[in-house]
């Protein structure tokens, strides 16, 4: 064992000896005591972090956290994350894992396996874990990993047991599951102690211990934090004034709402509203096809910036305030810069003489403006053909208009974004695999597959489905992962790819576009690149698992065809009974005054 110095006062880490057990090992256990600031790092090895905030607030990937929660740190991935400059107080603990099993073992024992942030309950048990971890004179002789093993099995129960707070209430007391349920049903009503006490039949002490006990809050705490939560969508989606919100979620008044809410949500219910509202109360809009009681092909222009829009809403199941997806597609970026003229690439000259569609970069204003209109959305997509076809200045314009302006950005590989020749006379003279490599050095996330937990409700899979015309077998180990996570955390699943997938349905071989761009009729069983029953290998695989998960599968959301669909996958759920996910394909960003999708989460 090894204690050293390591910038930003991480005040010991451990290096035991890496031989240790044979399937899953833990190399590092370190603690940071004060680490404000911003912070960015690239794992380019072959195993796990977790890091473990016990006290302070920042910024993870863009995502908004207070402390007590955990960042994974998965293999081959960027960590980004900020801790805020005036939290007084950081704990900070991380935790490194090596290992042929680590992946499965993760999933097991209930922590995301991919990059994310999930929340944490047991503060105190785990501050206590990681002391004993990191004092030097619990370790038996220099590589005592049996010891550290061990600590990370504690962390491991820990995890668990907050999980099932929030998802499997069957292990905690009885008495707090019931006071629970009365607090949800009745935190319009006024509540004390005393009230829920009487509804247990037990003492005032009896049933605040208890509550301490598991939930590591008070009760009380826990009244104003889920009323706050249910004032949330009072806030953004009607126009009742702050202290008629704070009676309808049961505060005394108007005034001490606005304590609880800012010192939980740190901000003032007022800039709430004014950041998060995104609303038609504040827009004035106009019909362009359906209207808003159907909103499968409702679409709605937004008469301030001409932008067409299209809503879906899904429903998760779970309780909490509405989350918002905002999507574009085939931003189509043409442009070649200096850099390409100096290299003279012969296929990229061949498309720049050829290919005049959105050429020198026409469509960046429409692409800003739309990014713009989803920016306060919870999770921003793109859907794929970001490149009109691959160049320095189309990489330029992708890398200064999205990926560094939205680094949390989800975005989708299309099918021109790797290709070169476009309209041009000169056939490709780099490989598909060179090409794709030139992708992965720039894009914001992994190319091929790459998911994220949105809220603890929802969890984001993106696939590249278009650049090498279906699935690839590390995709298929990632998505069997990620569904069986979701389905042991109740979790809803949402999936990105450019291209749409075969809607399994031969009956049905004409679908009509809601509105129409530059596609037409469409039959989406046999389009020759459609990922579909008559797939092979991998391909068909992925096909097979997405339409036999269908109750935990919500939806699809593709593009490519440049036009706005609405087609239904006919699947089934994972007991075998017929059900249908609803696959949207979207219209692309250079249409029109600009083409954005909102995506209710409900």
């Amino acid at each position: 064992m090894y204690k050293i110095d390591h910038p930003h006062d991480r005040s010991r880490l451990f290096y035991p000896d890496r031989k240790v057990l044979e399937n899953i090992s833990v190399t590092e256990i370190g603690t940071i005591s004060s680490c404000n600031g911003y912070y960015k790092d690239i794992n380019n090895g072959n195993f796990y972090i977790i890091h473990y905030l016990l006290s302070g607030k920042g910024v993870f990937r863009g995502q908004r956290f207070t402390a007590p929660c955990i960042f994974v740190f998965a293999p081959n991935d960027q960590l980004s994350y900020s801790i805020d400059s005036e939290s007084e107080s950081v704990e900070h603990f991380w935790i490194k894992l090596e290992g042929k099993e680590t992946k499965s073992f993760l999933a097991e024992a209930g922590f995301p396996t991919v990059s994310s942030l999930c929340f944490f309950t047991y503060v105190k048990k785990a501050k206590q874990i990681f002391t004993e971890l990191t004092t030097e004179a619990n370790y038996v002789d220099i590589d005592d990993r049996y010891f550290m093993l061990q600590g990370f099995l504690n962390l491991c129960t820990l995890h668990r047991r907050s999980m099932h707070k929030s998802n499997s209430p069957k292990d905690v007391n009885p008495y707090v599951i019931k006071t629970i349920e009365y607090i949800n049903s009745h935190y319009s009503q006024p509540i004390t102690e005393k009230i829920l006490a009487e509804n247990l039949h037990v003492s005032v002490n009896y049933m605040h211990r208890l509550f301490c006990q598991d939930m590591d809050m008070t009760p009380n705490y826990y009244i104003n934090k889920y009323r706050v939560e249910r004032s949330k969508s009072l806030l953004v989606d009607t126009a009742l004034p702050i202290a008629h919100v704070a009676e309808r979620v049961g505060f005394s008044s108007g005034d001490y709402f606005g304590r609880v809410f800012a010192k939980l949500m740190e901000c003032t219910p007022s800039y709430y509203r004014k950041h998060y509202k995104k609303t038609h109360n504040n827009m004035v809009i106009s019909n362009v096809n359906g209207s808003k009681t159907n909103k499968i092909d409702w679409i709605y222009r937004e008469e301030t910036s001409g932008i067409m829009v299209r809503e879906a809403d899904i429903y998760t199941g779970h309780d909490g305030p509405m989350l918002k997806i905002g999507i574009i597609s085939d931003t189509h970026f043409n442009y070649c810069n200096n850099r390409d003229f100096e290299e003279n690439h012969p296929t990229v000259m061949s498309s720049y003489a050829h290919r005049k569609w959105l050429a020198n970069g026409k469509n960046v204003k429409k692409t800003a403006k739309c990014l713009k209109y989803i920016s306060d959305c919870d999770q921003m997509v793109v859907l794929g053909d970001i490149l009109d076809y691959l160049t320095h200045g189309a990489i330029e314009l992708a890398k200064k208009n999205i990926f560094d302006k939205y680094p949390n950005i989800i975005a989708c590989v299309g099918n021109h974004d790797a290709v070169r020749k476009m309209e041009g006379t000169v056939d490709e003279i780099d490989s598909l695999e060179e090409r794709r490599n030139v992708l992965k050095s720039f894009w914001v996330h992994d190319i091929d597959y790459y998911s994220k937990i949105l809220d603890g409700r929802v969890m984001l899979i993106q696939m590249d489905n278009a650049s090498r015309e279906g699935f690839v077998k590390d995709q298929i180990k990632n998505l069997k992962t990620d569904l069986s996570l979701a389905r042991k955390q109740g979790l809803a699943v949402l999936l990105f790819f450019h291209n749409p997938i075969s809607i399994n349905n031969p009956a049905t071989t004409v679908t009509m576009p809601i509105r129409r761009n530059d596609g037409g009729v469409a039959n989406f069983n046999n389009i020759s690149y459609l990922i579909g029953p008559k797939s092979k290998g991998a391909s068909l695989e992925g096909y097979e698992l997405i339409i036999n998960n269908a109750d935990i599968i919500q939806a699809v959301f593709c593009a490519h065809m440049h036009s706005d669909y609405y087609t239904e996958i006919y699947a089934k759920t994972a007991d075998g009974k017929d059900k249908k996910i609803p696959q949207y394909i979207t219209t692309g960003t250079a249409y029109d005054q600009g083409h954005v999708m909102i995506v209710n989460i409900k």
